[in-house]
């Protein structure tokens, strides 16, 4: 007898069947005690707290609508700010810290202001845009609304403001002492102030006031130098031709390509350059203070 022989079991059956059904039941007991323990202590672990939607960027939604800004403040607005931007006839207002975009309302031209101007906005505000009726600088006014345009109806909490003359006192008596008759309100630009006026001819002028309300241009708004067909003026031609107007030659004289510039003194005793087209035509006069 081998010794493989001897421990060769002693029936045909195979192992697993050699363990009673209680043996079996035992450790099925056993296995389902180990799983409920592992459970439990799963549940007894503490867990993250997940974080809130709006700092948990993945799960924000990149489609989510926007909510739509001020909102709850359109409507008839007056704020006091300072200019910051220009876009053409539009500027960005900085009243305290929040930022407005100012237009004019309907076909009205925006009077500009210069950037860091403080300036006093009256209109109707649609979110971050006010469409401007009125635009005071101090008590100048820089935009007003047209004849035809209805009243904006203002919060009881809103006082209007006093009642400003629409040109400058400067501009007024200035047109009237020349005999021209304004056209519109008066423009603020960089370095000097102008409005839109027409001579007693018919003509209509350019005039321009310095940072000081001095007058210092008046030119025909509707003369192209370009297109004068010249007429071989001499110099002594151009002087004849400026005492003709009423001014008197200084003696300076400075030929262009277009044009001629010629010092001279008016009826009040200013200086003044003029400028004269080569058909003989005075479409210029610049103050020289």
């Amino acid at each position: 007898m081998s010794f493989g022989a001897s421990l060769k079991p002693r029936c045909d059956h195979p192992p697993w069947r050699l363990a009673s059904p209680w043996r079996r039941l035992g450790f099925g007991l056993l296995l389902s005690l180990l799983v409920m323990g592992r459970a439990g202590a799963e549940e007894a672990m503490p867990r993250p707290t997940p974080l809130p939607p709006a700092a948990n960027e993945s799960q924000t939604s990149t489609n989510a609508p926007l909510p739509p800004a001020n909102t709850g403040r359109d409507g008839p607005v007056i704020l006091e700010g300072k200019v910051v931007e220009i876009f053409g006839n539009r500027f960005i207002l900085d009243a305290a810290g929040e930022r407005s975009l100012v237009e004019p309302t309907g076909d009205q031209p925006m009077l500009s202001a210069s950037v860091g101007d403080n300036v006093r906005v009256e209109g109707q505000r649609f979110g971050a845009v006010i469409r401007a009726e009125r635009i005071f600088r101090g008590t100048e006014l820089l935009l007003a609304p047209g004849p035809d345009a209805a009243p904006t109806a203002l919060s009881p909490t809103i006082t209007p403001p006093a009642a400003v003359p629409p040109e400058r006192t400067g501009i007024t008596a200035i047109l009237q002492d020349l005999s021209l008759t304004p056209i519109g309100a008066p423009v603020r630009k960089k370095h000097h102030t102008e409005i839109l006026a027409r001579m007693p001819d018919g003509r209509t002028v350019y005039v321009s006031l310095d940072r000081s309300d001095r007058l210092w241009e008046i030119e025909d708004a509707e003369h192209d130098k370009k297109s004068a067909v010249p007429r071989g003026l001499t110099r002594d031609d151009y002087a004849r031709l400026a005492r003709e107007a009423g001014f008197k030659p200084n003696g300076g004289f400075d030929q262009k390509r277009n044009h001629v510039e010629l010092e001279v003194t008016n009826r009040r005793g200013e200086r003044l350059e003029l400028h004269i087209d080569l058909a003989g035509t005075i479409y210029k006069q610049i103050w020289l203070w």
